[in-house]
């Protein structure tokens, strides 16, 4: 199973039949691709590490060695939201916490920031 984000009460929720109104998220079957942004998972401790790395979208990890695989650890600058969000994420965090991504997220949201300051064509 995987959550499927409404945006509002008239988005119809895959695979299910009625009516819903309400913005509410739900779960149904299917998969993710990996690099579909996911939502942030608050650290339920107080650091990742090289013997319990952190998945995607969790933090808060201090160097790659401390997350998982191939994901990378976003270093954040500010914790301000809207500027300073986690690539490959959903949700802001207004923390200085550090975060597991994807290195094709950073990718992507580097370039739309060059873009964005027009040094990209």
């Amino acid at each position: 199973l995987i959550c499927f984000y409404k945006e509002d009460g008239a988005t119809f929720v895959p695979g299910c039949g009625g009516k819903d109104k309400s913005a509410r998220d739900w779960c149904v079957v299917g998969t993710r691709p990996d690099d579909d942004p996911i939502p942030l998972v608050k650290p339920t401790s107080k650091f990742c590490s090289d013997e319990t790395p952190c998945g995607r979208c969790e933090g808060h990890c201090r160097n790659d060695g401390e997350c998982r695989g191939d994901l990378v650890c976003f270093e954040k600058d500010e914790g301000i939201p809207g500027v300073d969000s986690v690539p490959g994420c959903i949700g802001e965090s207004i923390s200085k916490t550090d975060w597991c991504t994807t290195n094709l997220a950073i990718d992507a949201s580097s370039a739309k920031d060059r873009r964005l300051r027009g040094s990209l064509q």
